[in-house]
């Protein structure tokens, strides 16, 4: 079966607010056996993603049944080693909340039909003033019940000059006044918004 190398850990530096990490330590997988295997990537944890090689992190869209985000299909990613081979799992991390952020990575290795897993921990740091670590605290306190609205896709904060706005995303346009409708003018002081979800995506 293959080999998947340290560390048990891997670990992002600190990201700002709205941006990504600038470095996260890589995986190695390597094929020590004598036949083909699969490979598949499964991240769960906020903020953690595999890095695209083409420049580009995508969130959200991806997220499989149980809240794992999986890998993409990528011509060189980790999908089909051969014997000998190898492939480096490059981590990304764009915080979508403040403080610590954990997660894990489990790696499925498949030779001749029989899985193998091995699971390595994910650790973060998100740095935001404290102004939004304030605001990024109401807004989850307050994330269960607004997220029960129908059509609610995301609440995320949104500072615009000196005031900070909790940002209600909406799934679909024509559910934009129904959510205004549902949802209180003022959360724990600060203005609510009600605005169509973007999927998001980073250049790196």
């Amino acid at each position: 079966m293959p080999l998947v190398k340290p560390p048990v850990e891997a670990r992002c530096a600190s990201a700002k607010f709205q941006a990504c990490s600038p470095s996260c330590d890589a995986i190695v997988v390597t094929n020590n056996s004598d036949a083909p295997v699969d490979v598949n990537l499964k991240f769960n944890g906020p903020g953690f993603s595999e890095e695209d090689e083409s420049g580009f992190n995508f969130l959200g869209e991806c997220d499989g049944p149980t809240g794992e985000r999986r890998s993409y299909s990528k011509p060189d990613s980790c999908n089909h080693l051969l014997s000998g081979k190898n492939c480096i799992v490059r981590i990304n991390f764009c915080p979508d909340r403040s403080g610590t952020s954990r997660g894990r990575l489990k790696v499925v290795t498949t030779a001749s039909g029989k899985p193998q897993a091995t699971t390595f921990d994910l650790i973060a740091d998100a740095l935001y003033s404290p102004e939004l670590q304030a605001a990024d605290e109401a807004r989850r306190r307050h994330l269960g019940e607004l997220k029960k609205i129908p059509h609610v896709a995301d609440v995320v904060i949104d500072p615009k000059d000196h005031d900070i706005f909790i940002d209600v995303e909406v799934d679909e346009d024509g559910s934009l006044d129904k959510v205004r409708r549902a949802v209180s003018p003022k959360i724990e002081g600060y203005e609510v918004e009600v605005t169509r979800y973007i999927e998001r995506s980073v250049g790196l």
